[in-house]
């Protein structure tokens, strides 16, 4: 006679029947259907009705050894766009096209780790065989990333009871070095940018002088800046959004920040504020929810469209710029300043110091004249006491 645990309808019943080892799992599915398996144990007998229900919601019952890694993506990716930015979503869809051809006919209950060490490194080559040299490595380490998402969620759904991403080492990557402006290259810029009068220049002003990422800077409203009290909120960031009513169409809206890190206050002070001052004064709507950066009447500024303007006013002058390398260029200026690293990381929305860190090696290339002034300090006071 067997000990059982009764369950609702749906959630199938677990029993232990005497003198045989393990448990009896039984769940009555909604085709009216009662499969019944013996397991080793309680627990793995729970696992397995989780599973029928889970393969049953997702039409995979039945078909879960033959369901393919492909086959499988292809409903990872349905749902992917209710967790992430459209423009994630592209870049993930783009590599997947691109690069996961040789898992796609793959067993997903047969993918081993060998299988996904063979194609990192088939994706690392085809790198080095279009860039040779320097290779691919963030493509390698995107690719990485996604498949570890991929099979991640297989394991939660209970298509496969482990991931074999265990056994893969995540592709490494050259130690980062920051690309930013000399102060000569910055002063030209900024002359450049606001002779052209356009109304994008303040974006430039506010990543340059605060440090802000180009979403940060354009996700800005009048809200956001305190003008007495000479402060700024980053609380938010602009960027692209799936309009629910209209599948396929992305509008520009406010989002979320990176971080919690990410939020923060930051003093304005100097020509920055009086620009501030001057546009508040100056703007036809300056109610708390419009944009400070806009374009044709009080619209947000397409982020895409300021990193494209930006590299053409910067190529009239002569200065390679990127909407990043401002951010970089912020950092390096107060790091050669000598502002402590762990302020500097507070001032970015940095979450840990290391990733601050980057931009502190570039004072390895200041080290040489730091010390020729030091020495020559020293020399000189020698010099006086002979």
């Amino acid at each position: 006679m067997a000990d059982r645990a009764k369950r609702s309808n749906r959630e199938g019943s677990i029993a232990k029947v005497k003198g045989r080892a393990g448990y009896r799992a039984q769940v009555t599915l909604l085709d009216g259907s009662r499969p019944t398996k013996q397991c080793r144990s309680a627990q793995a007998a729970k696992d397995w009705i989780q599973q029928q229900l889970l393969l049953e919601e997702t039409g995979h019952r039945g078909s879960a050894g033959k369901l393919t890694f492909g086959e499988w993506a292809h409903e990872w990716f349905q749902t992917r766009s209710d967790r992430v930015a459209p423009k994630t979503l592209a870049n993930e869809r783009s590599h997947f096209q691109n690069y996961f051809a040789p898992l796609l006919k793959i067993r997903l209950n047969r993918i081993t780790s060998g299988d996904i060490q063979n194609w990192i490194a088939s994706v690392e080559r085809r790198g080095l065989d279009e860039k040779p040299g320097a290779g691919k490595p963030h493509t390698a380490r995107i690719c990485h990333s996604l498949v570890s998402a991929i099979l991640r969620d297989a394991v939660r759904h209970r298509l496969i009871s482990s991931s074999p991403m265990g056994g893969v080492a995540r592709p490494k990557l050259p130690a980062p070095a920051p690309k930013y402006l000399g102060r000569e290259e910055t002063l030209r810029l900024l002359e450049a940018v606001d002779a052209t009068g356009d109304p994008r220049a303040i974006a430039v002003h506010l990543m340059l002088r605060l440090g802000l990422r180009r979403n940060e800077s354009l996700g800005l409203t009048w809200s956001d800046v305190d003008l007495v009290s000479e402060m700024v909120s980053i609380r938010c960031q602009l960027g692209r959004m799936e309009d629910p009513s209209n599948p396929g169409v992305a509008y520009l809206g406010l989002r979320e920040l990176k971080t919690m890190s990410s939020r923060r206050r930051l003093r304005l002070s100097g020509e920055l504020l009086e620009r501030l001052k001057e546009l508040h004064a100056s703007s036809l709507d300056d109610s708390p929810t419009s944009f400070v950066v806009t374009l044709d009447g009080g619209e947000p500024v397409d982020p895409d469209g300021l990193s494209h303007w930006l590299k053409l006013v910067g190529k009239e002058v002569g200065v390679e710029v990127t909407p990043h390398r401002l951010r970089h260029t912020s950092a390096t200026m107060m790091l050669n300043r000598g502002v402590a690293i762990e302020a500097v990381g507070k001032v970015l929305g940095h979450s840990d110091n290391r990733t601050t860190g980057v931009y502190a090696r570039v004072l390895d290339a200041t080290g040489d004249a730091a010390l020729d002034v030091l020495a020559s300090d020293i020399d000189d006071g020698l010099d006086q006491n002979r």
